[in-house]
């Protein structure tokens, strides 16, 4: 994974064979819910939150992997690529 986009990739635990969890991946949304696309409406095509996940991103902010300004700020850097 490239460097740079902290908090975009490995927000939930694996298993013994590299695989996330799903157990308590199924956890982590229960207890942190997931974003909608309604919450970036305003900020991205819906497309690239498709591509990059950005129900599971709900779950990273709770977990302290990344906050919602490093999202805008990702936001803001690679916007010119869509």
């Amino acid at each position: 994974m490239p460097g740079g986009i902290p908090g975009l990739f490995n927000i939930f635990d694996y298993d013994n064979n590299l695989k996330y969890d799903s157990e308590k991946m199924q956890e982590d949304i229960d207890t942190y819910g997931l974003f909608t696309y309604a919450d970036f409406e305003e900020y991205i095509p819906e497309e690239i939150y498709e591509v990059f996940n950005g129900k599971y991103l709900k779950v990273a902010i709770a977990k302290e992997l990344l906050t919602f300004e490093d999202i805008l700020y990702y936001v803001e850097r690679y916007s010119i690529y869509w």
